[in-house]
């Protein structure tokens, strides 16, 4: 027995060697011998080399679970060389495995069979390839052979690609699979016993370091990449080490055995929050040589290039069309079942299956799919919502077959929504482009001439084609980026755009026949919205056309982003032909934000616009944005920020200066280049701070070191000059992640006339405070003239010698535009015509008559969005030469549901005494985000994944009530009768893998890896019995962060907020707000706030309960109070008193719960107590040390009330005092009290000086003071009693940020409502304009002169004149009567005393004192009068409304002295002269001056010594015709004298045989001197006072 075991062994010995690498006999190799006495040391020509092939992909989530799941294939390898450079390769015996395991190890593996016999019928032909120098060069396989399984084949090959050098360790750039990657080689050769070389060659391919790289990567949203910040590409790390052994010499050399390890692991969330990891393991070993090839080679073959891999083409089967119809059938049904009631969570998921089914169809299968749903509505509007994220070619062909059509097949909402999203397509097509470009060129939505259109019409088409040529822009912007090339007929068609529309609109005649002639009795009464005449239609047409027209082209050609356009842009924004509308240039200056190759160039354009301070400030602060995106030199920054020490406009500075310092403070890594630029721009620039009606940027941000994230949300408000609220306003949110900047919102809101609306409504002849009807608004009737007053006739021929200029208010209008993650998804455009075209001929169609029987009824509104908020696809190669693939998607629906009635009494048109009205609103928005990581072929696909779903909802149902008359308000609320979850957040993580004919098959990651359980909390809150609100949130913590669930991609997670409902839970909730005693309300506040539950008890008895709160104000007894009763509790009372003191300090006392008496010591004294709960604050007078004392003191307070002061004390105020200490420089000191004080807290404070001061917080066992607080009020304020205090603080910030406030004395200092200061005496006696109301209102008129006095003398004591609603108040000084001010209401002497009560009047009340009188006008004028000075103060609605010396109250100072025809003047004395009241001859008393239009030059002038006559080029205030100008000196008394005043005019001279002839000619023809050039200038004396003689008046 034991011979026959030597002679079997000897035998064996001979057939085959076994080579031990490094003594492992597990990686031992065991090849066949051909012969005894040989190894196989190189490749050999005509010999097969057998080799067994083994390899794994598996993805799992590292730092979470231990679960992993892939795939295994199985193959034998044979390898042929034919020539030294011709090899061939083929696939035999290939198996395909499921694996399941963990990190360690399988734990099972299955034969995936159909995947096995697919596999092997695909790759059953052989590979040639050309080697050199061990390099694979070319590739070739047979034609009808899958680039997918090419790829695969290409993996193998990557496996035997070696460059042997003959250094040990180097390193090189070596070609494979994943590109041309930095590769490291280390090599070393050992011998066996046999003496045979062996070479053990290990070498490190870095994947993310690649030169050529094939990734593929397409996404539906904008993410910007940054160049200025540490970013790891893809969010992506990838390595692969390859050992190989090898027997020969580094040039003849035959691989026994090759293992290859790669590893990828994704960040899509941040390094630290969390990752996905995909490992491939290869392994391929020789275990046989044979002498003959056992294969042929084929003999159709085409080359497939070098090693790299190749991605796939998309080839659509038309065998395959009919299943994907079925599949978009199947999920529009799903979508339209779930439209007809609320949705679930899977609505959104369903509607991305719907958008990639469709991205498996062609043309005709997207012909017939539309065939299939056109006249099924839901379906149909669930398609075309999806259509335009389909981001193929066939699928713009559709629309555009859709759109262009002569049937009506798409509504227009429809159009507006396919061309609203069709610029989301991310890999755009020559074709598809052209497809877009032909739809807006196409006459679609033309305007017609031949029938009735209106202001909807114009809406629509206008919208229709804004959103058609905004995405050709986006387009051709995103074709110019994928192949560096866009075609001149696609610049020339952007180009035409304007030409385009007019063509489209000439293409019918006009038809008088269907535009109405309006009647006299149509004309005097105008109805907003009606149909147009046939000259309204034409002008409208016009208006389109140089403004919505022009504006949508300019939007176009910057969407584009190509420089080809700059000719047309640039003479736009420079006004350099026709003058442009401001939307037209902004929207001009806008299309310049995409030439970042070209800042030069912007900067050229732009700075000379943002430097001119008289252009729009709107326009300017967009020229700066556009400079500031383009520019971001720190030399641009610092330019700016040093000419904004001179900047003139306060708009512009506010907003700059802002936009700097956020930039300065930014902490995000993308935007460091410009938050340098920004910190050194900042040296040089003065710090500014403007009220809240100016143009700011505040923004919140935050970024994670450890994450690598970053959030953004930014604000930018753009005020126009005299505006209250913002003319522009954008809100961005955006996401920074691994240097990549992602705008997930955007919402853009454009008003106009808001101020003038919002005063309509809220001011003191407001539609609220006169009850009148909102539809007012959109219909107004002329009112009848009456009869004109003899105070009337006095201002209007005061107005006619000033003619002064009339400021026209905008109409109301407001565009609102939403993008998400890039993507415009609604823009509205609102103005009053168009709301009235829309009750008038949409949903109403009524013409106000039958407009309350309309809104009686249920009305219906309901609108359904489903948006593809994020579709992202990488494909990245593995060393295994399968497709790795990252997908994220982001899906959205959303849905308001409103269901409304009104009705109000009489009549909601009229003026409403009673309106009631409910409103049923329900709205719905479900979002699905799923990320997956894995291996995507047409046979498997698996991977790991993340599902995270979130939706809310909260339905309100409300019922109001209101009585105008008796100033009652009620408020119903039924509450839902079942358990409502409101919103509900759930993230799921799991592994994946799916057969090609097979359900997906999930397998849960358990989070095994963070060696945790899942933390659970639930917090509720009971805000009425029985009703609980709950917080529902269970995680899995990572590691190193037990506590926070804010580490993404660690563990399942789940929030829900939802409400629970007890049996004895309301069923009804009605608030109530009474005021008590109507007719006492000024003297007494009276109000009881009530609310009342109604629901069943356990019994099931009806019960009501009621807690009311009543508020009593009291301003006699200086006394407030509130009281609190509960129904339920009847015992149960809450009470607060605030009590003003002798010296008007205040006192607050609080009582409340249940009766009980008791005894405690309060500030040392005893004090009696007989609720449960006692609470005062007490206000001490200023002692010798400027310190006030407010003190709290409480005898016992409720248990959540403690909690509440714990968590205060312990968490609250440490972080504020810290912050402080940071962001302040203030100091803190805080020491522990040694003698506690029981039941106390004080609070000191103590002046330092006019801005600073020390506080004190006693508590009862610490205090804390913080030193040198500064206080944005004077600090002597804080001095006064304390109600004095807060009204004077009150005063001061609505003098400085909303009212406007102008002041003179009688030396001639003036100083504007915008604060601007000048000098200027007032002519003689003669009245000037102060202020007026210069909008088509014209609501006051106050004019100010110096007081005539008995003997013909003047003093420069004021006399204020007051015009107001048809009355006339005078206010002057009696000089001979001890300087008493006196006020003559209408003419008639009133309030004669210094103590005389204040009297009302219709316009409002009129206060004095013994030096002054004040007039309060309820319409928002108050007039403060003395001898020394007159005070003007006007409400924020006159916001660049007035005119006159006060100026104009819009904000900015530094063109603020305008005539009366609005044009700036430089010089003091010739703006006020403008506003000079002149007189009518040289009788009148007060004012002799008169107006000369053409003042002809006096003296004697020769042109070319030729006698010329010369004439004033503007109006002058000069002494009549015989008179001639009083020295001050003999005109004015009092111990101020003014001085002589001149005024610089310009004259226009004209040669003249007869100077006097020309002189009387050419007085008639003032128009004409006022076009002609300056010949002269001179300094014309505007007179204080004219001597005239009897003979030269009466001449005249």
């Amino acid at each position: 027995m034991n011979v026959w075991l030597l002679v079997l062994g000897f035998a064996l010995a001979n057939a085959a060697t076994t080579i031990v690498k490094n003594n492992d006999l597990y990686d031992s190799i065991t090849i066949n011998r051909n012969s005894p006495e040989k190894y196989p040391t190189e490749f050999e020509l005509g010999k097969t080399y057998r080799y067994n092939f083994t390899g794994d992909v598996r993805t799992s989530f590292p730092q979470t679970g231990n679960e992993t799941i892939g795939q295994r294939i199985n193959c034998t390898v044979e390898i042929v060389p034919l020539t030294t450079g011709l090899w061939n390769m083929r696939m035999v015996n290939t198996t395909v495995f499921e694996i399941n395991g963990t990190h360690d190890r399988l734990e099972t593996m299955r034969n995936s069979t159909n995947a096995t016999m697919e596999l092997r019928k695909l790759a059953k032909h052989n590979v040639t390839f050309q080697v050199s120098q061990g390099k694979i060069e070319t590739i070739f396989t047979n034609k009808t052979e899958p680039e997918w399984i090419t790829n695969i084949k290409k993996g193998i090959l990557n496996m035997i690609s070696l460059q042997l050098k003959k250094d040990k360790v180097y390193e090189t750039d070596e070609e494979g699979v994943s590109g041309t990657c930095k590769t490291l080689y280390t090599v070393k050769e050992t011998t066996n016993e046999d003496l045979v070389t062996i070479l053990n060659v290990t070498k490190v391919r870095d994947l993310t370091n690649c030169t050529k790289s094939v990734v593929n990567k397409e996404k539906n949203f904008k993410a910007k990449t940054c160049d200025d910040c540490e970013k790891t590409e893809d969010s992506m790390d990838a390595t692969a080490t390859f050992q190989y052994n090898i027997t020969g010499t580094k040039q003849r050399f035959i691989i026994n055995q090759v293992r290859s390890d790669a590893r990828y692991v994704f960040f899509p969330l941040g390094v630290k929050g969390g990752s996905i990891s995909v490992r491939v393991n290869q392994t391929l070993r020789l275990f046989s040589v044979t002498e003959d090839p056992l294969f042929d080679i084929s003999k159709e073959q085409e080359s497939r290039g070098n090693l790299m891999y190749k991605v796939p083409e998309v080839v659509k089967v038309e065998e395959e069309m009919l299943n994907t119809v079925n599949k978009v059938h199947f999920m529009l049904k799903k979508l339209e079942s779930q439209s007809l009631v609320n949705f679930t969570v899977d609505a959104p998921s369903h509607f991305i299956l719907l958008v990639r089914s469709l991205t498996e169809a062609n043309f005709n299968t997207l012909q017939d799919i539309w065939n299939l749903v056109r006249d099924k509505p839901l379906q149909r509007k669930w398609l075309i919502e999806a259509l335009p994220y389909v981001n193929q070619e066939e699928m713009v062909l559709l629309i555009k077959e859709l759109i262009t059509t002569e049937e009506t097949l798409l509504t227009t909402e429809e159009k507006m929504t396919l061309m609203m999203k069709i610029g989301t397509i991310r890999k755009p097509t020559v074709k598809s482009v052209e497809y877009l470009k032909d739809i807006c060129e196409h006459r679609f939505l033309q305007w017609p001439h031949n029938k009735k259109v209106n202001t909807e019409y114009v809406y629509n088409i206008t919208s229709v084609r804004y959103s058609c040529w905004r995405s050709l822009g986006v387009q051709i912007n995103m074709l110019k980026k994928e192949h560096k090339y866009v075609s001149p007929s696609l610049v020339q068609s952007v180009t035409n755009c304007e030409k385009t529309f007019d063509k489209i609109t000439k293409l019918t005649v006009w038809d008088e026949t269907v535009y109405k002639t309006k009647t006299a009795a149509q004309q005097s009464t105008k109805v907003l919205g009606d149909s147009m005449t046939l000259e309204e239609a034409k002008s409208l047409l016009e208006t389109v056309k140089t403004t919505k027209v022009r504006e949508m082209c300019l939007v176009a050609m910057g969407q584009t982003g190509l420089p080809d356009f700059i000719p047309v842009i640039q003479p736009i924004i420079e006004q350099k032909f026709t003058q442009q509308t401001l939307d037209v240039r902004i929207a001009a200056v806008h299309a310049l934000r995409r030439l970042k190759d070209l800042p030069n160039k912007v900067l050229s354009i732009l700075l000379p616009v943002l430097r001119n301070p008289y252009e729009d400030s709107e326009l300017r602060v967009n020229c700066y944005l556009v400079i500031a995106k383009t520019n971001q030199r720190p030399s641009v920054f610092t330019l700016i920020g040093q000419e904004l020490n001179r900047e003139k406009s306060m708009q512009v500075r506010s907003f700059i200066y802002t936009h700097l310092k956020f930039l300065a403070q930014d902490v995000q890594p993308c935007n460091r280049k410009a938050t340098l630029a920004a910190r050194y721009a900042l040296r040089f620039t003065k710090p500014v701070d403007m009220g809240p009606t100016y143009s700011k940027v505040r923004a919140v941000r935050t970024f994670d070191q450890e994450t690598k994230m970053g959030t953004k949300m930014e604000v930018q408000t753009i005020f126009s000059e005299g505006e209250l609220t913002p003319k522009r306003t954008n809100l961005v949110g955006e996401v920074e992640l691994f240097g990549k900047k992602t705008k997930i919102v955007e919402v853009e809101v454009k008003t106009s006339g808001m101020t003038n609306l919002l005063e309509k409504m809220l001011g003191h002849d407001g539609f609220f405070y006169k009850r009148k009807s909102v539809f007012d608004l959109l219909k107004e009737n002329t009112r009848k003239r009456r009869s004109v007053s003899t105070n009337e006739e006095e201002l209007l021929k005061i107005n006619k010698k000033v003619s002064p200029y009339e400021v026209k208010p905008e109409e109301p209008r407001m565009q609102f535009i939403v993008s998400m993650f890039g993507n415009r998804i609604n823009h509205l455009d609102i103005n009053k015509d168009y709301l009235t075209t829309l009750i008038k001929e949409g949903k109403f169609k009524t013409d106000f008559s039958n407009l309350d029987e309309e809104l009686a009824k249920k009305q219906v509104f309901n609108t359904t969005k489903g948006m593809m908020l994020m579709d992202q696809r990488y494909e990245y190669p593995t060393i295994m030469g399968l497709p790795l693939s990252f997908n994220t998607t982001v899906a959205s629906i959303m849905r308001v549901t409103m269901n409304t009635t009104v009705t109000a009494l009489p009549s909601l048109i009229s003026k409403q005494e009673s309106l009631s009205a409910s409103f049923n609103i329900t709205p719905e928005v479900m979002v699905n985000a799923i990320l997956k990581m894995g291996v995507h072929t047409p046979l498997i696909k698996f991977g790991s994944a993340v599902n995270s779903t979130f939706n809310f909802t909260l339905p309100v149902k409300t019922n109001i009530t209101i009585d105008f008359l008796k100033k009652k308000y009620e408020l119903l609320m039924p509450q839902i009768e079942q358990n409502l979850t409101f919103m509900n957040f759930t993230h799921k993580m799991y592994n994946f893998w799916q057969g090609n004919q097979t359900t997906e098959n999930h397998t849960v990651v358990n989070t095994t890896l963070t060696n945790r359980k899942p933390v659970k909390n639930v917090m509720c809150m009971e805000p009425f019995q029985d009703q609980l609100v709950c917080m529902n949130m269970t995680y899995v913590p990572r590691l190193g962060h037990p506590t926070s669930p804010f580490h993404p991609l660690t563990g399942p997670s789940h929030l829900s907020i939802f409400s629970l409902r007890k049996p004895m839970a309301p069923k009804t909730i009605k608030l109530q707000y009474n005021v008590k005693n109507v007719d006492n309300w000024e003297r007494e506040k009276n109000i009881d706030i009530i609310m009342t539950l109604t629901g069943k008890n356990w019994e099931q008895m009806e019960y009501t309960n009621t807690t009311t709160l009543n508020f009593l104000l009291n301003h006699a007894n200086k006394r407030i109070e509130i009281t609190v009763r509960d129904t339920n509790r009847p015992r149960w009372r809450a009470g607060v008193v605030a009590v003003n003191k002798m010296g008007e300090e205040v006192d607050m006392e609080a009582k409340w719960g249940l009766p009980r008496t008791y005894t405690q010591k309060i500030n040392n004294t005893d004090k009696d107590f007989n609720r449960e709960y006692f609470l005062k604050v007490n206000s001490q007078s200023w002692t010798w040390n400027n310190t006030r004392n407010i003190t709290m003191f409480w005898a016992d307070t409720p248990q959540w009330l403690k909690n509440v002061t714990y968590i205060t004390k312990t968490h609250v105020l440490p972080r504020i005092l810290d912050m402080m200490t940071t962001t302040t420089e203030v100091d803190i000191r805080r020491e522990p009290v040694f003698n506690p004080i029981i039941n106390s807290t004080t609070l000191s404070l103590r002046v330092k000086d006019n801005r600073t001061m020390d506080v004190e917080l006693h508590m009862p066992i610490e205090k804390v003071t913080i030193f040198n607080v500064t206080v944005p009020v004077n600090s002597s304020v804080l001095k006064e009693t304390l109600p004095k205090a807060v009204s004077i603080i009150q005063r001061r910030v609505v003098e400085k940020y909303l009212s406007g406030n102008c002041t003179y004395n009688t030396t001639g200092n003036f100083k504007t409502y915008d604060n601007f200061t000048y000098n200027y005496n007032l002519t003689g006696s003669c009245a000037h304009v102060l202020t007026k109301d210069c909008s088509p209102n014209k609501r006051f008129t106050v004019l100010v002169q110096n007081t005539p006095t008995p003997n013909n003398l003047v003093h420069t004591v004021p006399i204020v004149t007051v015009f107001i609603e048809n009355n006339k108040i005078e206010l002057l000084t009696r000089s001979h009567q001890n300087h008493e001010v006196v006020m003559k209401f209408n003419g008639v002497e009133e309030m004669r005393t210094h103590d005389s009560p204040a009297m009302d009047y219709e316009f409002g009340k009129i206060e004095r004192n013994q030096t002054h009188f004040t007039i309060k006008a309820t319409l928002g004028l108050t007039v403060v009068y003395c001898k020394d000075n007159v005070t003007s103060s006007v409400s924020p609605w006159y916001v660049n409304k007035t005119c006159g010396l006060c100026g104009d109250f819009n904000g900015e100072t530094f063109h603020e002295m305008k005539n009366t025809i609005r044009e700036e003047q430089t010089n003091s004395t010739k703006f006020a002269a403008s506003w000079l009241v002149h007189g009518d001859s040289c009788e009148d008393p007060t004012c002799k001056l008169t107006k000369e239009q053409l003042h002809p030059l006096p003296e004697v002038v020769y042109l070319a010594n030729k006698p010329a006559a010369c004439f004033s080029k503007e109006p002058i205030m000069m002494c009549p015709m015989g008179c001639y100008n009083d020295s001050p000196e003999n005109i004015f008394t009092g111990t101020f004298i003014p001085t002589k005043q001149f005024i610089k005019v310009g004259y226009f001279c004209m040669a003249s045989e007869d100077v006097k002839v020309t002189k009387s000619q050419m007085q008639a023809r003032s128009e004409l001197i006022k076009e002609q050039p300056v010949d002269l200038w001179r300094d014309v004396e505007v007179p204080h006072g004219c001597i005239c003689s009897n003979n030269a008046c009466n001449k005249q």
